[in-house]
């Protein structure tokens, strides 16, 4: 009986039947379902519009999720699924969103790559843990992985995380700094023959 404008969201509009608001839909919904002001309403359609209104409320919400931080297709599913969304919904969902560029775990995981070479550096094993545990493929942190870890830039990251503690460890016996900064080399994901080259630097 008739369809007006959301006052929350100029992009929604909501739907009354029998004078009674029973869906609020976005634009896009209210075209495909080709919904009219006297138009016939009936069980088939009460279900369509429903469905539609879920996954409209599932796009916006994956969509302001993603806007606030770069997100995986793994963590915007995870996220969807805690509040409640169906499968099929999600699916639908992410391939919206992959379908308009929102989702791209190529891209994502790239960025996951910067931040954690931007903040501290790290080995590959603890880059590969970050970026499986952002939900990441495994294919693709390997390859990403692959690209920016090579035997020098390895070499280079940890030499200056090394450098980073000289001055905190200067007052250390040889024997203790080494083994700390054995330690720190490993818990920061370089791989032993790394640790031992840029300690043997030392030597």
């Amino acid at each position: 009986t008739a369809i007006t404008a959301s006052k929350r969201d100029a992009a929604r509009r909501i739907v009354h039947v029998d004078g009674r608001a029973v869906v609020t839909l976005a634009l896009r919904s209210i075209e495909s379902l080709a919904l009219v002001v006297g138009g016939h309403w009936d069980e088939s359609l009460a279900a369509a519009a429903a469905r539609a209104a879920a996954l409209d409320e599932a796009f916006a919400f994956a969509m302001k999720q993603i806007n606030r931080r770069a997100l995986t297709r793994a963590q915007v599913a995870a996220k969807l699924e805690a509040r409640g969304c169906e499968p099929a919904i999600i699916e639908e969902t992410l391939t919206r969103l992959a379908a308009i560029g929102a989702l791209d775990d190529q891209a994502t995981a790239r960025l996951l790559m910067d931040e954690i070479e931007r903040t501290r550096p790290a080995g590959p094993t603890l880059k590969r843990a970050k970026l499986l545990a952002r939900g990441v493929d495994e294919q693709l942190a390997d390859e990403i992985i692959g690209e920016s870890s090579d035997r020098s830039r390895q070499l280079a990251d940890a030499r200056k995380l090394i450098a980073s503690k000289a001055k905190s460890m200067a007052r250390l016996d040889e024997t203790t700094r080494k083994r700390r900064c054995w330690g720190l080399l490993a818990r920061r994901g370089f791989d032993e023959d790394t640790i031992n080259a840029v300690l043997g630097e030392e030597a």
